[in-house]
């Protein structure tokens, strides 16, 4: 079996001023599946293009395709019969084109960690050039996605990073995104798949989740659409798609609502996003016999909606340096050289790494607005000092320096400076914060009164 392309030409292809071109992509119903891409126009005709090997196995089968295209590259992932050797070994291949289409040439993929399910998805960062495939896994032992990555326009590629799953869960037909338009989120990745419960404990169905750092981490997942284990098929085949103002949407089949009858459902959030840059005076802890200090940000939750914003902090400048390895809890990811991602998985999600202050603290936030129905999700920053490791008393209730309460999409923001009658040896005043004027979206990330945790609480 061949799985082809048939190019559509025309001899006198200088006299379309180029209109009418069309993709067409049919899917047959047997083990056999075409791609033409062509122009729907008169006396026109196809010649077949072998995209793959011959497939000598008893099997026999390549389907379940994705198609990139970009400039005079044609990018094409499929599953692949041949490559099948059992458990946990490849089952998909991709092929590439670099004159349009007349021919292609495959290209050998690792063989990924958690198994292949046979189901890939294909997208483009055009301002990179990188490609990002997504295939699922079986489940077992370990469940997962795994995405390879090519830097040099599919000519190699990456082992494969896993995207992990709950234990006991199947995380099958995935879909993935690239935001290619200009502005805050230009580059993200995003992926929606369809999640298999094996455990009984609930949350699958259709998620969602996304990257800010090029597909290397992704934040926690959002369920979009509950569903049942396998073989129910009452929610599958998600599709995500992302428009010019950043906003994305997932497509899934949904068999809920009308049963017995296939239903087209979509889901769509925005999460406007507010970049910060925050700045703060920190000489007063220069030599301080108050010491040792440390940072601290959070980002807690107000109600059950978890996972549905982040806080992302980065281009750090503190004069001093790291003093120690910082303590994660909850969502929290990263360093002050790479940058820090907080989630809110939970109701406490921090981020704390000790420091040695220099004279002056800077650095970018950019944060999620997405609502919590009872309480506005909470971003604070406070700084420790002390053995203890006890937030510096400021005039907030937190003892926080900065507090942004996630309550509509301009959220409020507020400052705070030492208090002299609780700390008569610290003294620092409120850090400046500047709001980028145009908030934009950036992610789609998707009870109780959110409080600051104390810092006793983390250090326990």
């Amino acid at each position: 079996m061949f799985f082809s392309l048939a190019v559509c030409l025309k001899k006198r292809i200088t006299q379309l001023r180029r209109r009418g071109f069309k993709l067409i992509k049919l899917v047959g119903a047997g083990a056999g599946m075409s791609i033409f891409i062509g122009l729907l126009l008169p006396a026109v005709f196809f010649n077949n293009v072998q995209v793959n090997p011959p497939d000598t196995t008893i099997l026999d089968t390549q389907t379940n395709s994705d198609i990139v295209v970009d400039g005079p590259n044609v990018f094409i992932t499929y599953l692949d019969t041949s490559k099948f050797r059992g458990s946990n070994s490849l089952f998909i291949s991709f092929s590439k084109s670099t004159d349009g289409g007349l021919t292609f040439t495959q290209v050998p993929l690792p063989v990924p960690v958690l198994g292949s399910f046979g189901q890939p998805s294909l997208d483009i960062n055009r301002l990179t050039r990188t490609l990002y495939l997504v295939d699922g896994t079986p489940g077992s032992p370990i469940s997962g996605l795994t995405i390879y990555r090519s830097d040099d326009l599919g000519n190699t590629w990456s082992t494969g990073i896993a995207v992990p799953g709950p234990g006991g869960q199947q995380l099958v037909n995935p879909s993935v995104v690239v935001d290619n338009f200009p502005g805050p989120g230009q580059g993200n990745v995003h992926l929606a798949y369809r999640d298999y419960d094996f455990t009984g404990i609930g949350g699958g169905g259709i998620r969602f989740t996304s990257s800010t750092n090029g597909g290397i981490t992704f934040g926690a997942s959002q369920l979009l659409a509950p569903g049942g284990n396998f073989p129910t098929n009452d929610v599958n085949g998600p599709q995500v798609t992302i428009g010019p103002e950043h906003n994305l949407y997932v497509f899934y089949y949904d068999l809920v609502q009308i049963p017995f009858a296939f239903l087209l459902a979509a889901a769509s959030c925005r999460a406007d996003v507010i970049l910060y840059r925050i700045s703060m005076d920190t000489s007063a802890l220069v030599g301080n016999p108050a010491g040792p200090f440390a940072l601290n940000f959070q980002l807690n939750s107000g109600g059950p909606e978890l996972g549905n914003n982040t806080a992302v902090l980065s281009n750090f400048e503190f004069g001093g340096s790291p003093a120690g390895l910082p303590t994660l809890v909850g969502g929290a990811s990263g360093d002050l050289a790479s940058g820090v991602t907080i989630s809110d998985t939970g109701f406490l999600n921090s981020f704390t790494q000790p420091f040695a202050p220099g004279s002056l603290l800077r650095f970018t936030l950019a944060l999620t607005t997405n609502l919590d129905s009872f309480f506005p999700d909470q971003f604070s920053f406070a700084i420790f000092h002390g053995p203890s490791q006890f937030e510096i008393p400021t005039q907030s209730f937190f003892s926080a320096f900065l507090t942004i309460d996630i309550d509509s999409a301009n959220p409020l923001v507020q400052t705070f400076a030492s208090d002299p009658a609780q700390s008569p040896g610290i003294a620092l005043s409120a850090p400046a914060t500047t709001a980028v004027p145009e908030p934009s979206t950036l992610l789609l990330l998707g009870g109780a009164l959110t409080l600051r945790a104390a810092g006793r609480l983390l250090h326990r």
